[in-house]
């Protein structure tokens, strides 16, 4: 619940911003980013064999905090809030090293502490930051996190 309330007070406080970045929105570009994603996932699996997916139960609840509610909430906190994408080269980099390690923090439960999901959480993160410095638009940032939540949902049922 107080994922949705942080969503709307953002959403308010930054209204002008996100509806430019949303009208910015081009299909190929988040085509470009959704498919980008699937070889981030499969190179990640090579790197790290270790790493399995789990199985992960099927409800209503889980789709929508899972492929809605997380990836926007994460993406506004980790990205939208922390990061300018107009900073200097080594302002962006240091930032986007901090984002990606609160980011992937923000997972150890979620993965039992597990290094190696660690580590692709933390390359996740360093690459999310950086589609959101080359876009200047978190929208593609949403849309590529959720598609990474997707596949790797997928990969869980079918593997």
């Amino acid at each position: 619940m107080l994922n949705v309330i942080f969503i709307l007070v953002i959403s308010l406080l930054f209204r002008k911003e996100l509806i430019h970045q949303f009208k910015k929105i081009t299909f190929f570009s988040a085509a470009g980013y959704a498919a980008s994603t699937a070889v981030f996932i499969f190179i990640s699996v090579l790197l790290m064999p270790s790493q399995r997916f789990t199985n992960y139960p099927i409800s209503f609840f889980f789709i929508l905090t899972a492929f809605f509610i997380a990836p926007i909430h994460e993406e506004l906190s980790f990205r939208f809030l922390f990061i300018d994408p107009k900073w200097v080269l080594g302002g962006k980099i240091f930032v986007c090293c901090i984002s990606s390690l609160l980011f992937s923090y923000s997972h150890i439960q979620g993965v039992q502490g597990s290094i190696f999901a660690l580590a692709q959480l933390f390359l996740l993160g360093i690459y999310l930051a950086a589609i959101y410095i080359k876009s200047e638009n978190i929208f593609y940032c949403i849309f590529t996190h959720t598609t990474y939540n997707l596949l790797v949902y997928l990969l869980g049922v079918i593997f």
